[in-house]
């Protein structure tokens, strides 16, 4: 390309769409981008959420009614989305109107229109604690005997196994039990889980890992991985 060249660009359909032509030659050349952006965009909002659970609850019995958790969802975010039984499967974060944390799973054969579930996904076996590594390596002076939050999950990644099942990797951030205005302790660990149809996703065996401390160039994005950080309790919020 010339500082000749002339380029005519276009965003309906597939997104940036390049026409670069030889001023002399008038030869044209199209640059497609490898990856665009569907016009559906965005195809997950609480807006389609609420469409779609309402119309679910219409058509169906008393027993599809939504769980009260979700009935005030404020932002949905972060989900992981997969090939499962012949479309796919996204397990969606949600936060609602008190801050709380969840997922839900949403079903689609196309991936553009979302059937979404009205029910929150039980993480059976939580650990109620970070692992050991991982505490020891971010609070080394924390006591044993500490005291813990549940963990709040969020950010699910889903990958699918050859045998057709799926693992899922998750964030979770525990805190130390504080009293209101009295600093916390923060922790953030990952849990692993292996489910069939992701709908009841079990953990699965820990593998024992090294814990690293980051290097003091690295520490102000330890928190994503497993960081830690001392606030008072009295502005603490759930992620």
């Amino acid at each position: 390309m010339s500082v000749f060249d002339e380029t005519l660009s276009s965003q309906s359909g597939l997104g940036e769409v390049s026409v670069v032509v030889d001023p002399f030659s008038r030869d044209c050349s199209v640059y497609v981008p490898a990856v665009t952006k569907h016009p559906a965009n965005p195809v997950l909002t609480k807006e389609s959420f609420f469409t779609d659970v309402q119309s679910q609850m219409v058509r169906g019995s008393p027993a599809d009614a939504l769980a009260p958790c979700l009935y005030d969802v404020k932002d949905l975010f972060n989900p992981g989305v997969a090939h499962h039984d012949g479309g796919f499967a996204m397990l969606v974060r949600y936060q609602n109107a008190s801050r709380r944390n969840g997922l839900f799973l949403a079903t689609s054969e196309d991936g553009i229109a979302w059937k979404h579930g009205m029910r929150e996904i039980e993480l059976i076996g939580m650990p109620p604690a970070p692992e050991e590594t991982q505490r020891r390596a971010y609070a080394p002076d924390l006591p044993d005997d500490v005291a813990w939050r549940p963990g709040v999950p969020y950010d699910p990644r889903v990958t699918q196994t050859t045998d057709g099942g799926h693992l899922v990797a998750l964030a979770v951030d525990y805190d130390t039990v504080a009293a209101p205005g009295q600093q916390y302790v923060n922790v953030c660990d990952n849990q692993l889980y292996r489910t069939a149809d992701l709908r009841r996703p079990r953990p699965r065996p820990a593998r024992r890992r090294q814990a690293t401390r980051p290097s003091p160039r690295a520490a102000p994005r330890a928190r994503a991985c497993g960081g830690r950080r001392r606030v008072p309790s009295s502005s603490r919020t759930s992620r």
